[in-house]
């Protein structure tokens, strides 16, 4: 009989009845990780619209999310050594604390990786003046954190997961396809420096997202994660450069 310190583990689970995916389904998850290069082109390039870009990034996010999570479920124990309240506490102290940095460092330091004036230019160029805002905050506040980690956590990293086992591949590769694709907003944005550090720190950031998904087994936790320390600290950056 099993003991209760011996656990199903995470691995152990990957490795249960018919759990590897196919070469197909494989195929077809690193074809949508490469996607949102192709369908945010489209719409930043084709149409010269932000508000088509992001919608054609968050359909794929559902779409490919239901796509691939039936095949790629995770049943792994909580593993996170904190209880609900201490997480709960953990996750409001990350995101007062990225947002108390933004809001902080922006004034002293924000010249030195962008200027305001041109990127609030390209933003009305593609169609986000500060008017847009009302709509732009809240949405981006709820649907593209819960968007994204359905998709990108919730289900292309738990297929990837069960093929490559134990591995920090499916880590790694999960987040350079969830960050690689950012540098096209990045550089529609700011110059060429700026926009690869700023994929630089998305890819930190999923890997940090990914870690908390895997050790909780709860999406809830990255895309509340996602949206306070994220998506909001950029609002608010975006709040400060409207002139």
């Amino acid at each position: 009989m099993q003991r209760p310190e011996e656990e199903t583990s995470f691995d152990s689970m990957t490795t249960m009845s018919s759990a590897t995916p196919s070469n197909q389904r494989l195929t077809l998850a690193l074809g949508l990780g490469l996607s949102p290069w192709l369908l945010v082109s489209l719409g930043l390039y084709g149409f010269h619209s932000a508000v088509a870009a992001f919608a054609l990034y968050h359909a794929l996010c559902l779409a490919g999310g239901f796509a691939l999570r039936s095949a790629a479920p995770i049943s792994v124990r909580q593993r996170f050594p904190l209880s609900g309240k201490y997480l709960a506490l953990f996750v409001l102290l990350t995101g007062f604390l990225v947002n108390a940095a933004a809001l902080l460092l922006y004034p002293r330091i924000g010249s030195i990786f962008f200027d305001p004036a041109l990127l609030r230019s390209a933003l009305i160029e593609y169609g986000l003046p500060p008017t847009s805002y009302t709509y732009l905050f809240p949405y981006f506040a709820l649907v593209n954190p819960t968007a994204e980690e359905f998709f990108w956590r919730g289900s292309l990293y738990p297929l990837l997961r069960r093929r490559f086992g134990a591995s920090p591949r499916a880590l790694i590769l999960t987040n350079l396809f969830f960050a690689s694709w950012h540098y096209l907003p990045a550089r529609v944005l700011l110059p060429p420096l700026p926009a690869l550090l700023s994929v630089c720190i998305v890819f930190l950031a999923g890997v940090f997202l990914t870690w908390i998904y895997e050790n909780t087994h709860r999406l809830g936790w990255p895309i509340v994660v996602h949206a306070l320390a994220a998506d909001i600290p950029l609002l608010v950056l975006l709040w400060l450069m409207r002139g």
